[in-house]
């Protein structure tokens, strides 16, 4: 946790080689953003891999416990089509617009933030855990984010 993102990079690098994670285009600073991200949520070099597999493949694991209590509800799905038509409209895909766009939809819903927060997250992860959602959703970027609510809620 208190060493630098830079320190830890070949370490990582190691891991997600040996966890054969797909690294073809994957840029060094891509992967210092992203073990700021998660290096507080760290215990192990080994559970990075695990952590962050939603950001170098498409076919990530969702977590069934998940998957049952946000995305097997069908205005869970509405709220997400719905945030995804929210975020296609961002000019900016910073975390502050990310986080204004789901907190002012969630408000027109009548719902706690939590509400979209967390069946977005599950959308996008495959986790109902992890680094700041928002974070997250600007490293993956806005093509990636919309693919993956749309694939949830087409």
């Amino acid at each position: 946790m208190k060493r630098s993102a830079a320190d830890l990079l070949p370490l990582i690098k190691s891991q997600l080689v040996a966890g054969s994670v797909p690294l073809s285009g994957v840029s060094d600073e891509f992967l210092l953003r992203l073990i700021d991200l998660y290096k507080i949520r760290l215990k192990t070099l080994r559970d990075f891999v695990e952590m962050t597999d939603c950001f170098f493949r498409d076919d990530f694991a969702v977590d069934g416990e998940g998957k049952k209590k946000y995305l097997d509800k069908p205005e869970n799905i509405e709220n997400i089509r719905l945030l995804a038509d929210r975020l296609e409209a961002l000019v900016s895909f910073s975390p502050a617009e990310l986080e204004a766009a789901c907190r002012q939809l969630a408000d027109e819903r009548g719902l706690k933030a939590a509400g979209l927060i967390h069946p977005a997250r599950l959308a996008i992860s495959g986790k109902t855990s992890g680094a700041g959602l928002f974070e997250m959703m600007e490293l993956l970027g806005k093509e990636k984010v919309l693919r993956r609510l749309r694939g949830v809620a087409p």
